[in-house]
C-alpha cells in the first residue's frame, strides 16, 4: 500500500493494479482475487484488517492462517504486510489429514 492509495500485484502472473485512496479496498481485492491468470498455485489472501493494518492472512490453497503481532505492527501497515508475506513464503502447504 502507498499513502496515495493502494497497489496489488498477482504473485503468479505479476499483474499490477493501482487504486485510489477513496476506493473500497475489500471490493477491489475481491475482484482482483478472481482474475484468471491460469495459475492453480497457492496465494496469500489478506483476511482481516484493523484500520489499514493487515492483521490476518490465509493461504488460498491450504487455508493456513497467519497473524501479525499487533504489539509490533500496531500502526505500520507496510511492515505488517511484509511480515505476513514473509510468514506465507516460509510455510509449506500440507496435505489434508483424513
Amino acid at each position: 500500500m502507498s499513502p496515495a492509495g493502494g497497489f496489488l500485484v498477482c504473485r503468479d502472473c505479476k499483474l499490477n493494479l493501482h487504486f485510489s485512496e477513496r476506493a473500497e479496498y475489500g471490493v477491489i481485492a475481491q475482484a482482483f482475487d478472481l482474475h484468471s491468470c491460469g495459475s492453480a498455485a497457492r496465494r496469500i489472501v489478506i483476511v482481516r484488517y484493523e484500520g489499514k493494518v493487515p492483521v490476518m492472512a490465509s493461504c488460498s490453497k491450504c487455508e493456513h492462517k497467519f497473524f501479525t503481532p499487533t504489539s509490533i505492527f500496531k500502526r505500520d501497515a507496510v511492515g505488517a504486510e511484509q511480515y505476513l508475506v514473509y510468514k506465507f513464503d516460509l510455510h509449506c502447504c500440507e496435505e489434508p489429514k483424513i
